[in-house]
């Protein structure tokens, strides 16, 4: 609402407006763009580059299951007059429906292509979003529809109708924050996440990580198996993941011991080191290519039964080590009496040619 005053400094300037020739608006307008990319050398083109700034979107669910979404919009840079970005078409800046709600930012034009947060709120509705993983996992393939589909850049916030949070993007930064009741970490915020080129998305596209696992065989053929966890990102209070459990993080039997990490959930769905261990015992391990050959099956029965991420590292009863994984990279080492590498060391899933 205007007051008299401005409402009458609103007029007059409309009337000039009015008379001006189209040209002159556009040669204006060209002036405009002209000067706030005057330097972009200076400027580090962080317009261009890092895109859209200062959207706050905002996802709430109360106790009683209500969800709220909220937006506003710091828009786009040389933007054409009247363009209508994605804050204001629902499902594309933000979307809630059935218990979920999800709030986006980005390229207007790309959100609004693909209806992002209508997108990611029915994936979370239709194929389920019962856990914090699971959400998580959704936002993240949302944010990769995004950039498949039209080379889109931007971010989504979600809430699935248990509460659980999804967070994604594939800009360079994007702030976040989020508060869980009962969470005794109290709010969440984006601090570790300030950088995430140059965190290199270890924690939110690379699951879990600073999991430690240890196999070792001694001369008499004990075996020994050692754990340590890093845990999951955005875990609820009272989890308990799969190194505790005897047969989900690590395992020994029969002379062969077998250690795992990944998103906890999945290892123990599969029991995977009880599982990695029986496949070596029942199946024999003779050969550092056979106990190799069933890590790498292992692995593969973790991703086609559950859609599991992780990794496994094991030795036969002849020392023979396996070690396989499916996230983007798992550091590894391993040394065997007599072998003249000595210690062998490893990251990159082309490292496990070295065994």
């Amino acid at each position: 609402m205007l007051a008299s005053k401005g409402l009458a400094l609103y007029h007059k300037l409309k009337e000039e407006n009015a008379q001006k020739t189209v040209a002159q608006n556009l040669s204006e307008y060209a002036d405009v763009k002209a000067n706030l990319f005057v330097d972009q050398k200076k400027q580090g083109n962080k317009i261009l580059e890092n895109g859209p700034s200062d959207t706050v979107g905002i996802v709430c669910k109360d106790r009683e299951g209500n969800i709220i979404v909220a937006l506003s919009t710091g828009g786009i840079p040389m933007k054409m007059p009247g363009r209508v970005g994605d804050t204001p078409q629902w499902g594309s800046g933000g979307y809630a429906e059935d218990g979920c709600g999800a709030a986006a930012t980005g390229y207007g034009e790309d959100l609004i292509k693909v209806l992002m947060t209508k997108s990611m709120v029915d994936r979370v509705n239709v194929e389920g979003g019962s856990s914090a993983r699971r959400t998580q996992d959704q936002a993240l393939e949302q944010v990769r529809v995004l950039e498949s589909k039209v080379d889109g850049k931007g971010g989504v916030i979600c809430l699935d109708k248990n509460g659980n949070p999804g967070i994604a993007f594939n800009t360079p930064r994007m702030a976040f924050s989020f508060c869980i009741e009962g969470d005794e970490r109290g709010v969440v915020v984006a601090n570790l996440f300030v950088d995430q080129k140059k965190q290199g998305n270890k924690i939110l596209e690379n699951g879990p990580s600073d999991t430690v696992g240890i196999v070792c065989k001694d001369r008499e053929g004990n075996i020994i198996v050692a754990l340590s966890t890093g845990g999951i990102p955005m875990k609820m209070p009272g989890r308990v993941g799969d190194t505790p459990q005897w047969g989900s993080g690590g395992y020994a039997e029969d002379g062969c011991g077998a250690a795992a990490t990944g998103y906890g959930e999945d290892l123990i769905k599969v029991l995977m080191t009880k599982s990695m261990v029986d496949r070596v015992n029942v199946e024999g391990g003779s050969s550092a290519r056979r106990t190799q050959d069933q890590a790498l099956e292992q692995v593969r029965v973790l991703e086609s039964k559950v859609d599991g991420k992780g990794g496994v590292i094991c030795l036969d009863k002849n020392g023979n080590p396996g070690i396989a994984f499916n996230t983007p990279r798992m550091a590894f080492s391993f040394c065997i009496e007599g072998d003249e590498r000595g210690v062998v060391v490893g990251i990159e899933p082309e490292d496990l040619k070295k065994i």
